[in-house]
């Protein structure tokens, strides 16, 4: 990448590493393997501040390739970290969501529950899908299946008959518990779906916190 940023022009073409061990040096010196561990075209008055102490690799991004795309996911790295997405993550699904969930049995109520302690008191949306697909909601945000999937639709439906839990509030553990009624149709058995958690912080400049990667099944 080579265009003008904010703080000058980027010229850097592959990763730099800045040292994230001590003594957190910021000196052009070479390691085996390594390129420079920075270069310096910001004015010194951001550069030595930013990074004396323990740099943060999200600013690295920020003020080294604004208008790359590390992840590869088709969104500017300036773009992704405005709205606290992951740069360094293709789709930025966190991985901070656990998942336990009962035998997805035909004929059975297929039970999930999640937990993410930090998003504890937030409201969350955990719907059921069919497909996966990573969904673009603008902004550097995905979803892990589409807003057009139909028991996406369905399971998001206020009243929708055979489930429960798919949107409220997570509890003070950050635990919440989605389910849904599995047909009791043998021709079934075998069809893979998935589910993923959402949560929405209105205190955050774009109020979508957290976007769980997709947890698979199959209907046995």
């Amino acid at each position: 990448n080579s265009q003008p940023g904010l703080y000058g022009p980027v010229a850097i073409n592959a990763w730099r590493r800045i040292p994230i061990e001590p003594p957190y040096t910021n000196v052009q010196t070479y390691e085996v393997g390594e390129t420079f561990r920075q270069i310096n075209q910001y004015p010194n008055t951001f550069f030595w501040t930013s990074f004396i102490g323990n740099p943060s690799l999200y600013e690295y991004v920020f003020y080294t390739d604004p208008y790359g795309d590390l992840d590869g996911d088709g969104v500017s790295n300036e773009v992704e970290l405005s709205t606290f997405s992951n740069a360094l993550l293709p789709y930025g699904y966190s991985s901070a969501v656990a998942a336990t969930a009962t035998p997805p049995n035909l004929g059975s109520t297929f039970t999930v529950t999640y937990t993410i302690p930090e998003d504890a008191g937030l409201a969350y949306a955990a719907p059921f899908a069919l497909v996966p697909a990573n969904y673009s909601l603008g902004g550097g945000w995905f979803l892990p299946a589409s807003l057009q999937d139909p028991l996406l639709q369905l399971s998001i439906t206020p009243g929708a008959l055979g489930f429960a839990g798919i949107i409220g509030i997570l509890d003070a553990q950050g635990m919440a518990s989605a389910s849904v009624q599995l047909p009791s149709l043998p021709s079934l058995s075998g069809l893979s779906f998935l589910s993923f958690l959402v949560t929405v912080d209105p205190n955050l400049p774009t109020p979508l916190k957290t976007v769980s990667a997709p947890f698979s099944y199959v209907l046995q």
